[in-house]
């Protein structure tokens, strides 16, 4: 028997809350399923009728739970950044203090009310996710 959820969407299952097992089958909705799951020990789904292909995702990072719309004012910084520096001028490095300079300036224009930076026209709320990407891109890479 195939493994479907109450309103008989095919089971995608991956949430396991209180010992009960849901679905994500249609638009992220939660369905109970009512047959053949199980959760082994270790509180894994296992199904007991493989439907799709097997893929081990556990411990890496889930993109899909970033809201691609939110960084567009990021890419709009960028893009800034590009057309004033060149692409990709940043990567080249910049002081870990000129970075937190830069992004505290933005943090006092936002909180002071300012919504947008007087020279880009982008959200300080995009420059001040700019200023984070660049801190945790020169940590990986050591700059």
């Amino acid at each position: 028997m195939k493994n479907k959820c109450l309103n008989g969407y095919k089971c995608v299952a991956k949430i396991i809350e209180n010992d009960k097992q849901y679905c994500s089958a249609k638009n992220n909705c939660e369905h109970k399923i009512e047959k053949n799951y199980n959760i082994n020990q270790s509180k894994k789904i296992e199904v007991t009728d493989q439907q799709t292909a097997k893929r081990y995702n556990t411990g890496k990072p889930r993109y899909s739970l970033i809201d691609y719309a939110s960084l567009e004012s990021l890419v709009r910084v960028l893009e800034f950044g590009e057309s004033k520096y060149g692409r990709d001028n940043w990567k080249l490095g910049l002081s870990k203090e000129s970075v937190l300079d830069s992004m505290i300036r933005h943090v006092a224009k936002l909180n002071d009310g300012e919504e947008c930076d007087s020279e880009s026209g982008v959200s300080h709320i995009g420059h001040i996710m700019a200023n984070c990407i660049f801190l945790e891109y020169y940590k990986r890479k050591d700059k």
